[in-house]
């Protein structure tokens, strides 16, 4: 659960990798070099926001600018954050069937310990097949992922858990005389992240994890998926749950100039790259419609399918507040240049937060 303080928490996401989650050529002055990320940290931290949380990357997405190309591996990433902020919660993003359950075990570990318990897990299944060529493996099929990544999670509770050794003998693993110390800071273990919006996914999400990542394409499906999201954890394993959503936002003082900005994003969009990355979804079918394929294009393109929150200060809060009506407790959000759009969004969003009742004030955590 993400626990209490802001009644809608806030982070920043994608920050690791060049591009963030904007497929294009705008002018911006992110660079995603580690001293401007880690400043970039900083600001989130001394604004009061909640949590930060990179992609996973391994390589780019190619077309003309090759977004990715250019990413901080997360769990080293984490760390070095880790030890450079004071209070936000930092989060490392791990594709499960490219590391070892007991190796990923002990670098979460040290990873809550650098950060005094600050420190929260994202569990990904594996989803780009080209980075799955390059450790020399392939993709499983997609349920069969999920049911790989339950075995991967129960050998790491059991590690975080467990005092003394251990043998698993599972359909995946097959372990002997497994232990590690220390334990993790934190009194039980780190806080679990997954996006599970497929069946499949959202069952592992129920019983495996604290937050449900949650893609949402309409605030009428998204409230629909929450509302079933959380019934099923409640149901089938008595669990209760938190969601976190993606926020795009392009914030300015006026809507028109916040309009033109989105418009110039998607119109300088690398759209080569944002095919590479609607195909491995599936969106790359002929039997799709040129409209279906663009209008998909340019939500890649500006946001890679984020909820899009674009206008003025007051248009961004009421965004992010209908968000928190249909049941999510957290946004992460990305800009299209994070350090310069930050400080303008705490100092004209937040206050109209605090307002709203969604958020306390700036220093105030609980």
């Amino acid at each position: 659960m993400l626990g209490a303080g802001h009644r809608l928490k806030l982070g920043l996401f994608g920050f690791n990798c060049t591009n963030g989650l904007s497929l294009t050529t705008a002018e911006t002055g992110f660079s995603a070099s580690w001293d401007e990320t880690l400043e970039i940290a900083r600001m989130a931290d001394r604004i009061g926001m909640d949590l930060l949380i990179p992609i996973a990357r391994w390589r780019g997405l190619g077309g003309d600018t090759d977004p990715f190309r250019h990413s901080f591996e997360t769990m080293t990433w984490a760390a070095g954050i880790a030890a450079g902020t004071e209070r936000i919660s930092v989060v490392s993003t791990l594709h499960l069937p490219l590391t070892h359950p007991v190796a990923a075990a002990k670098q979460c570990v040290t990873i809550d310990h650098i950060a005094h318990g600050r420190y929260a897990f994202n569990a990904v299944m594996g989803w780009f097949a080209p980075d799955m060529t390059m450790f020399g493996t392939s993709m499983r099929e997609h349920d069969d992922r999920y049911r790989y990544g339950a075995e991967w999670m129960e050998i790491v509770r059991r590690i975080w858990t467990e005092e003394e050794p251990f043998d698993f003998d599972g359909e995946y693993f097959q372990l002997s005389e497994v232990q590690a110390h220390p334990k993790p800071w934190q009194d039980q273990y780190p806080m679990l992240i997954n996006a599970g919006n497929s069946a499949a996914g959202m069952d592992f999400a129920a019983r495996d994890a604290d937050v449900n990542f949650v893609h949402v394409e309409s605030l009428e499906t998204g409230r629909a998926y929450i509302e079933k999201a959380r019934a099923h954890a409640r149901d089938k394993y008595q669990r209760e749950l938190s969601f976190m959503g993606i926020g795009f936002v392009v914030c300015r003082e006026s809507e028109a100039e916040a309009r033109r900005v989105a418009t110039d994003i998607i119109a300088r969009g690398d759209r080569a790259a944002a095919r590479s990355y609607l195909t491995e979804f599936g969106l790359g079918s002929e039997s799709l419609s040129d409209d279906f394929i663009r209008e998909a294009e340019d939500k890649a393109i500006l946001g890679m399918g984020a909820r899009q929150l674009v206008g003025t200060p007051d248009q961004v809060a009421e965004g992010l507040a209908e968000l928190s009506e249909i049941g999510l407790d957290g946004v992460m959000l990305a800009f299209l240049d994070y350090e310069a759009e930050l400080g303008a969004f705490a100092e004209t969003v937040l206050p109209r937060l605090e307002e709203r009742g969604l958020r306390l004030p700036i220093g105030v955590r609980a």
